[in-house]
């Protein structure tokens, strides 16, 4: 376990932002795949196609890897800025 965690830190902070944001995004897809088969069970009027709930999920997945590899080089940029440490890289 240790390996592995020492091997992630070594990857470029982008990268990293992107695999935890294909974990998040994946998680948050599910859930809202799974929630929209859960009402929709219980509703008459429902889609008549999976397509809408497909689509959406991939949007929600989408977005969330971009705004973590986002988030993840701006905190970089702020952690490299408010450093005063005095060893800056």
């Amino acid at each position: 376990m240790n390996q592995l965690i020492y091997k992630f830190n070594k990857l470029k902070i982008p990268i990293r932002g992107g695999i935890i944001g294909l974990v998040l995004g994946l998680i948050f897809t599910t859930g809202y795949i799974l929630t929209s088969v859960w009402l929709c069970t219980g509703i008459r009027s429902c889609p008549a196609h999976w397509f809408p709930f497909i689509i959406t999920g991939t949007l929600i997945w989408t977005i969330t890897i971009i705004s973590s590899i986002f988030i993840s080089v701006i905190l970089q940029k702020m952690y490299y800025f408010f450093d005063v440490s005095g060893n800056k890289k």
